[in-house]
C-alpha cells in the first residue's frame, strides 16, 4: 500500500493546513466518531481510484478536519496510525461506496 500514503498524508495534510480555522458544515460536525471514520476510509479508497470532484474533495478535507481534532486532539501522527491500522484491518480491499 505504499501508493496509499501519499494519498493519505494528502488528506492529513488538508485536514492541518488547506482548512484550517474553517467550520465544518453541520452536517458534518454532527457526525459521530464511527461515521467520521468510516467517511475518511471511503474517502482514501475512493480517492485512490481517480482523482476526487471538487465538493467530494471539500468534503473529504472537513471530515478529516473533524475527524483529527475530534478524534486525535489535533495529532497528526495519531490519525496517521490509526489510518494505518484501519488500512491492514480491512485488508485495503474494501470497494468504496458513495457517500449519502
Amino acid at each position: 500500500m505504499t501508493g496509499s500514503k501519499p494519498l493519505a498524508g494528502g488528506l492529513l495534510w488538508l485536514a492541518a493546513a488547506g482548512t484550517a480555522g474553517a467550520a465544518a458544515p453541520p452536517g458534518i460536525a454532527q457526525m459521530d466518531s464511527p461515521t467520521l471514520r468510516r467517511h475518511y476510509l471511503e474517502c482514501s479508497r475512493t480517492s485512490e481510484q481517480a482523482r476526487l470532484a471538487m465538493p467530494d474533495a471539500q468534503f473529504c478535507s472537513r471530515v478529516a478536519q473533524v475527524l483529527l481534532h475530534r478524534d486525535f486532539g489535533g495529532d497528526l501522527e495519531r490519525q496517521w496510525a490509526w489510518w494505518r491500522r484501519a488500512q491492514q484491518e480491512q485488508g485495503g480491499t474494501a470497494v468504496a461506496r458513495r457517500r449519502q
